[in-house]
């Protein structure tokens, strides 16, 4: 099986994002100081706009991060709390 990634930086944000190839899924995820961090476990569960991010799309210098999910598209903005 190959295995392939792909990672989208915009500006210079120095943590890429990217989607890895799982088995038969991907996770969109995000590298924080080497950190491997999927986005859905970012998000707050008890959030109500959360969803089941598909794809991250996009990293801007403010660590904003455009994502899509079941055919809507989503901003992604770090509260600094991990």
């Amino acid at each position: 099986m190959t295995s392939t990634t792909q990672g989208i930086v915009v500006g210079n944000f120095r943590d890429p994002i990217t989607t890895v190839p799982v088995v038969w899924t991907v996770i969109p995820a995000v590298w924080i100081g080497g950190v491997f961090y999927s986005l859905n476990d970012l998000i707050k569960e008890d959030d109500p706009l959360r969803t089941w991010i598909q794809q991250a799309l996009a990293i801007n210098n403010r660590g904003q991060i455009l994502a899509e999910g079941y055919g809507r598209v989503f901003l992604l903005t770090p509260s600094g709390r991990r």
